[in-house]
């Protein structure tokens, strides 16, 4: 997506787990939000930890790849279960400080009237 000569930046956030097994649905949520003043091409990434033969496995369960425009942000998610360890991978055009990124875990919970997130943790 970026081409050689681009200069590129990698956000990650704090590694996060749901087993989630309710009523609703949970599902790990990856945002990106471009708060400079041009447009960014930015990748995100869903890296889900899974223990194979004894072996933790790194393995990424989803991309997606956007163009933001400024003010613009974009998300990817992820359905419960996914394994300990899963977290959000962020790929900027541009600096570190052009964006701001997030996971969270979020559910539906068929008793509550409100979908969203109920742990999030910023990506650094």
């Amino acid at each position: 997506m970026f081409s050689v000569a681009a200069r590129a930046a990698e956000l990650y956030t704090p590694p996060l787990s749901c087993s989630y097994t309710g009523l609703g649905e949970a599902e790990l949520l990856c945002m990106i939000a471009n708060v400079s003043d041009r447009a960014r091409e930015v990748t995100i990434e869903i890296v889900e930890v899974l223990l194979i033969d004894q072996t933790k496995v790194a393995h990424v369960a989803v991309s997606v790849n956007a163009l933001l425009e400024p003010g613009v942000s974009e998300v990817a998610s992820y359905p419960s279960p996914f394994g300990p360890g899963s977290y959000c991978k962020f790929t900027v055009e541009g600096l570190k400080r052009t964006v701001r990124a997030s996971s969270c875990i979020a559910y539906e919970d068929p008793n509550m009237p409100s979908y969203g997130c109920r742990v999030a943790v910023a990506a650094e």
